[in-house]
Order: structure tokens, then sequence, then C-alpha cells
């Protein structure tokens, strides 16, 4: 779903099994709505018992959908990122097909966005780092939905230019996150992350494979310890956030 990326590795290691529950979630909604075999009308009222479901306890316990509600509850999170991905879900139960760049833009956005909001309300981070990171988010989504020519897009009509031309844009939006995060730990695991994106993004755009792991391993690693120590912390009114 993340073109391999594991998000765990942004939080802390108790939140791991939250993490790992949560994008389950999403990926199991973003397969299921998406079947063909299944009528729009099935899917939507199965949307409808699913936002019921999760807006009172879940009587199967150690269910996904239990253990999401449990680790919401502990750590205080709004229902909110439960609730939002059903909105991404209800436009593939209508059975719409994403024809344009537009209507694959917003439904990224409705879909992945809740994903970095839940991360970086687990830093409990200032919501102008929201949408930086739906941006690195987006980037990965994007580039998996390219690369593997999921039915998701197979619609969509866009140049190999102007699909890079767009990751490009979400990268660099993305970027200005390593100047907003309080966490020195985040940070540094962002910039891992964003760099790690720009060779996969590279290697798209040049259409080829990395040739060398060991050695973009080794880049990324080295250039992000430089970000880490460069890129200062602003306030928001600095940056007019």
């Amino acid at each position: 779903m993340l073109n391999n990326f594991n998000p765990k590795i942004l939080v802390k290691h108790e939140h791991y099994g939250l993490i790992d529950d949560y994008f389950r979630y999403l990926d199991l909604g973003l397969n299921h709505y998406s079947k063909e075999n299944i009528s729009p009308q099935t899917k939507k009222q199965k949307l409808e018992l699913l936002e019921k479901a999760l807006r009172k306890d879940f009587p199967i316990k150690n269910s996904l959908i239990s253990r999401l509600q449990s680790s919401f509850i502990k750590e205080n999170l709004s229902l909110y990122l439960l609730l939002d991905p059903l909105h991404a879900w209800r436009h593939q139960a209508d059975g719409k097909i994403l024809t344009s760049e537009e209507q694959l833009s917003e439904f990224t956005n409705l879909f992945i966005s809740p994903a970095a909001r839940l991360i970086l309300a687990l830093y409990d981070e200032n919501p102008a780092t929201y949408l930086p990171l739906s941006s690195l988010f987006a980037t990965l989504f994007l580039l998996d939905v390219f690369q593997s020519k999921t039915p998701l897009a197979t619609a969509v009509k866009i140049s190999k230019r102007k699909k890079i031309s767009k990751l490009k844009g979400l990268i660099k939006n993305a970027s200005v996150i390593l100047s907003l995060v309080k966490s020195k730990r985040l940070k540094f695991k962002l910039a891992l992350a964003i760099n790690r994106t720009k060779i996969i993004l590279k290697n798209y755009e040049n259409n080829k494979q990395s040739n060398s792991l060991v050695l973009d391993s080794i880049a990324v690693f080295l250039y992000s310890v430089w970000q880490f120590m460069s890129v200062k912390h602003k306030t928001l009114e600095k940056v007019k956030l």
C-alpha cells in the first residue's frame, strides 16, 4: 500500500501494534470495497454496519476493530481517525471510476491523511505537520498505484511526465515537516523515510531498479544525519503556517 514502506518505524515501540492494526484496517477496507463481485448496494450496507460498529463497543473481543477501539481509548485518540477512511471507501462503494488526476488526488487524500494524523497525534505534534506527512504518504501510495497498475487507477489517464511532476511536488511538500516537528526521534525517522522515497522516485523516473541497495542505504543514512543536524526547528510564525 505504501510501496513497501513500513509506517511503524515512525512511532515508538509501544505503538507498533496500534500502527500494524490501523494500516491493516486501511488495507482491508481498500481491497474489500474495490471488489467488483460485490454490488454497490451491499458495499453501502456493509459501510453502514461498520460505522455503527465503530461508534460503540465492538462485542467480539480481540478482533481488529476491538483492538483498535481499545488502543484509541488508551491513547486518547479521536474516533474520527477510524471513521474518516470511510469517506474514501464510500467513493469505492458507489462504483465511481477515477478518471482524472484530480479525482485520484482527492481519493488519495481522503484515504491516507487520517494515517498521517494518527502518527503525529501519538507525538502530540502541531496540526500544521499533518499536511506534510500526508504528502509523504500520498507519494508512497501513488508510487505503489502507478508501479503496480492497480485497478484503482487504471482509468486515470496521466502521462508519465505528469506523474513524475506530481510526485516531486508531493515529496517537496513533505520535506517541510523536518523543520516543523518537535520530536527529535520523529525528525530523524522522517528524514530517512523522505530520502528513501526520493531514491525510489528517482528510480521510477529513470525506469530502473536500484543498482545497489547497500550504497543507497548508506547515502540515505548519511544525508539524513546531515539534515537532522542542519535543519533547524522553525516556529509556525516563521514559516507562516
